[in-house]
C-alpha cells in the first residue's frame, strides 16, 4: 500500500490477532482542510469500517 498506508497484525491474549489499519495523510494546504475534514474523512471512515469488518467476518468464518 505505498503511499498510502499500511495493515498491522499483533499478537494478542489467548492465540488471537489484532488487526489495525494505519493511514497516512499527506499535506493539505490551509484552504483545504475544512473540504477533508468534513468531506473526505467520513466518507473514508465509513469505507474503511466496511472493509475492516468484511476482513474479520472472512477470517473468522474460515478459521472454524
Amino acid at each position: 500500500l505505498q503511499n498510502w498506508g499500511d495493515f498491522c497484525l499483533e499478537p494478542g491474549a489467548a492465540g488471537m490477532t489484532r488487526f489495525g489499519v494505519r493511514t497516512e495523510v499527506g499535506e493539505v494546504p490551509f484552504w483545504a482542510a475544512p473540504v477533508e475534514v468534513f468531506g473526505f474523512e467520513p466518507v473514508h471512515f465509513i469505507m474503511e469500517q466496511k472493509m475492516l469488518l468484511t476482513i474479520k467476518r472472512l477470517a473468522e468464518a474460515r478459521g472454524r
